[in-house]
Order: C-alpha cells, then sequence, then structure tokens
C-alpha cells in the first residue's frame, strides 16, 4: 500500500513490505519505485533473511510531488536519508542501481553512521562520469536515442540483454518514444568529488555479464575504490538486473546483508 511522507522539498511516495532489516532501494534515472517491485518481493519474502523493504519515488518521478527547486545528487541522498528518518529507521541497509547507485554511495558518505551495508548495482563512481568510462557505449546510447522509435528494441537490448528482449519483444515498446525533456539525464552525468574512497559501509558491487550501459569492468574497478567492497557478476543479465532477475539479485543481497561482518 501506498504511502506518503512529506520531506522538505517533496511529498514523497514509498511502499513498504517484510519484516526484519530495514533496506532502502533506490531506482535509476530512466525509472520509478514500480521498477523495483519485484526485487522489493523477493527481499521481502518470509524466510531466514526476510528484509524489510522500502522504495520510493525520486522527485520528478512516479508520485511524488517536488517543490520544483534544483537539486542535485547529494539533495537526493539527503532525501533518501529525511525519508528513512520518517519511516522511523536510524540505521538501515541500502541498494542503488544505475543513477540510483550514485545517489546510494553520496548517502553512505553523508551519513556514515546510519547505512549499515551497502549494495551498489550496475552504477559508476561520483568523481568520474560514465562517458568518460564507456565512451562507445555512452555514444551508441545516443545514437540509438536519436533514431527512435525504430531503434528501440536495440536500446532495449543496451539495459536489458539481446535474448531477453527477444523473448519479452513488448520490452522495445518501452523505448519507442524519446523520454520526455527533465533533470534526470542531467543528473547522471553529475560529477562530485566524493571517491569511493570514503565510504565506510561494508559493500556489495554487483554487475550484469551482459550490461553495455556500465560495463562489467566499470562496476569491478569501483568495487577495487571501496575499502571494504565485495564484487560479484550475475552472468546474462544486463543493465536492468532488478527487473530482469529479481530473485537472484535479492539472494545475493540478503545473503550479504545477513552475513556476519568479516573486518
Amino acid at each position: 500500500m501506498t504511502g506518503f511522507v512529506n520531506l522538505r522539498h517533496a511529498r514523497t511516495a514509498f511502499d513498504r513490505q517484510g519484516a526484519g532489516l530495514p533496506i532502502l532501494l533506490i531506482h535509476g534515472a530512466e525509472a520509478n519505485r514500480e521498477s523495483l517491485a519485484g526485487l522489493a518481493s523477493a527481499l521481502a519474502a518470509p524466510g531466514p533473511s526476510v528484509l524489510c523493504a522500502v522504495r520510493y519515488d525520486q522527485r520528478e518521478c512516479g508520485e511524488t510531488e517536488g517543490d520544483g527547486e534544483p537539486h542535485t545528487i547529494p539533495d537526493l541522498a539527503q532525501d533518501a536519508a529525511e525519508l528513512m528518518t520518517g519511516l522511523g529507521f536510524e540505521r538501515f541497509a541500502v541498494m542503488g542501481t544505475s543513477l540510483g547507485g550514485r545517489i546510494a554511495q553520496a548517502l553512505a558518505i553523508a551519513c556514515p553512521q546510519r547505512v549499515e551495508t551497502l549494495c551498489l548495482v550496475n552504477t559508476w563512481p561520483l568523481d568520474r562520469q560514465l562517458a568518460d568510462l564507456n565512451p562507445e557505449g555512452v555514444a551508441r546510447m545516443r545514437r540509438l536515442r536519436d533514431g527512435l522509435p525504430s531503434t528501440a528494441a536495440e536500446l532495449a537490448a543496451m539495459f536489458y540483454s539481446p535474448a531477453h528482449v527477444a523473448r519479452h519483444p513488448a520490452l522495445a515498446q518501452r523505448f519507442a518514444r524519446p523520454a520526455p525533456g527533465s533533470r534526470r539525464g542531467a543528473l547522471a552525468a553529475e560529477v562530485h568529488r566524493l571517491p569511493p574512497a570514503l565510504i565506510q559501509a561494508r559493500t556489495l558491487c554487483v554487475s550484469g555479464g551482459q550490461d553495455r550501459v556500465v560495463p562489467t569492468e566499470v562496476v569491478r574497478a569501483l568495487a577495487d575504490r571501496i575499502p571494504r567492497a565485495q564484487f560479484a557478476c550475475i552472468e546474462d543479465v544486463g543493465h536492468s538486473i532488478a527487473v530482469q532477475a529479481p530473485e537472484a539479485l535479492a539472494a545475493r543481497i540478503a545473503n550479504f546483508t545477513h552475513s556476519p561482518d568479516a573486518s
């Protein structure tokens, strides 16, 4: 059931399910909390690894009503912290995917005393631009977006995988129309002097083996820059792991979140 929390800059829509340790799920640039519904259900399924999964809509997304003020990734991280305070969670785990992973990094750096564990999925560091880390992939995405709607299937395959799009051809229709103008694309391109070495939380960096948006080597390099990080790759999935393989991702997150701190 959808709830709302009034933050300083937004009336924020959220869903909460499950029991046990709380985990905040942060969606990507062109998504909303519904993209994380399958992952939340898998994390909240009854069992020894059950988590209390909170997913929400960021400003300019879904049912959240922002105040229209300009905002940056650190501002969105502050929104996330305010949301969890409003829900009564002082300490919690965090999972962020793509742009959401960059917001999650900013949250972990800003609130080290609150973030228990951190899961970064198919994302890149705050102090680098994706266009520098994957110039061919970013250039291809731009070409495919310029060629819509005829290039919709190829663009969808960059975010999932060619085999998955072939099995689910309706996915291409989600990419057939150019995204309306918003600040989301500009947010994804932001660079901040917040290097991964500042992250104190125990961290799991997860890559999709067929991700052509944020390639595996980019996620592995991110893990190498975080002091207490582990790296994992889920083969045969692309950039949108949370949609394509929510159960597999949930298993990785739950095992990591519940595992003893080895430090």
